[in-house]
């Protein structure tokens, strides 16, 4: 996962102005970053990059709400799911997927510094 936070780093500024105004408008407390290096777009969040670019990491920015909607987290498991999220001004909360897994993933908004 340390190539995720390098790779994300040109991306900082815009995240954390992605998640401030999540969290300002009230839209959701657990903004999720979805990271996602397939060719195929997921219908997942909004995007927050414009990587067209084999390799490079398409960044969109979600909620918890939209992963429950759309059946990526079970209803029944989203107080699960809040007990691990970490305080959104601290730490961004990503979901990582590639061809062989998905995961999510917290790194520290200040990107440079280490969990």
């Amino acid at each position: 996962m340390e190539s995720v936070r390098e790779d994300i780093l040109p991306y900082a500024l815009v995240m954390a102005q992605a998640t401030e105004a999540i969290l300002d408008h009230e839209v959701s407390k657990h903004p999720i970053f979805v990271l996602s290096k397939e060719q195929e777009e997921l219908a997942l969040g909004a995007p927050v990059t414009d990587v067209e670019s084999e390799g490079l990491w398409r960044v969109k920015v979600s909620t918890l709400e939209e992963f429950v909607v759309k059946n990526i987290n079970e209803a029944s498991r989203v107080d699960d799911f809040r007990s691990i999220y970490k305080n959104p001004f601290e730490f961004y909360c990503l979901f990582v997927f590639t061809q062989e897994k998905a995961k999510f993933v917290f790194i520290p908004r200040n990107i440079s510094e280490k969990e």
